[in-house]
């Protein structure tokens, strides 16, 4: 499985739509090569689906295999932090424009049984020209499926993670990449992340803070 951050950042030039391979996961067994194989496979969506588009796959040796995904120039935190820089809010329009392709890419990883799980804005790329928007950097992704599977609850970054997982629940589904959604849509409107906490407890707390604190009748067993 290739992380799409480091060919972004190798520094050459892209040639035609695709550039070269990036990092690989080395698989040692048959079953991890399995995995590999079915998250590779669900990793070539459609042009328009908001997912990058693997460009082509090739097996390197017994246990690694390498991807080629689309070129794109920066990525979502680097368009944020140049407006906050510039103290200039982000065009109305163009926060439309990037969060239906965030949620056109989301419903589609769902769709198709993936949760993401580290959804943040370094890890959406996008073209400054087109204002094209991406969803990489699937590392942290898992398959879902009914009953739901118990998942580690130290995932995310911090910044934007559900408060569900924060309490330390291992069984969850899509709200925590909803979650994700909702902090970014808000980091394009003010420029600033929404919950910038240092730690567990203070991330709590900020989400507390402008919330309020939960309890049994705005969120059913929370208490447990």
């Amino acid at each position: 499985w290739t992380s799409t951050r480091s060919w972004r950042r190798s520094g050459r030039a892209p040639t035609g739509r695709c550039t070269r391979p990036g990092r690989r996961r080395r698989a040692g067994s048959w079953r991890s090569r399995r995995r590999a194989s079915r998250r590779t496979t669900r990793a070539c969506p459609p042009r328009r689906s908001g997912r990058s588009r693997c460009c082509g796959c090739c097996r390197r040796t017994r246990t690694s295999c390498a991807c080629w995904f689309e070129y794109m120039d920066t990525d979502l935190k680097k368009f944020i932090r140049g407006h906050r820089q510039n103290h200039e809010k982000i065009p109305a329009h163009t926060v439309k424009i990037l969060m239906y392709q965030l949620c056109k890419g989301v419903a589609f990883c769902h769709g198709r049984g993936v949760l993401h799980r580290d959804l943040k804005p370094h890890n959406l790329l996008m073209d400054r020209k087109t204002m094209a928007l991406k969803i990489a950097d699937l590392g942290l992704s898992r398959a879902f499926t009914v009953p739901l599977k118990k998942y580690t609850h130290e995932i995310l970054t911090l910044w934007y993670r559900a408060p569900e997982v924060l309490l330390g629940a291992t069984h969850y589904s899509t709200p925590v990449d909803m979650w994700s959604v909702g902090c970014i849509f808000a980091e394009l409107i003010t420029t600033t992340a929404l919950f910038p906490g240092d730690s567990e407890v203070q991330q709590l707390l900020h989400i507390f803070k402008l919330l309020g604190t939960p309890n049994e009748d705005v969120w059913p067993g929370v208490g447990k």
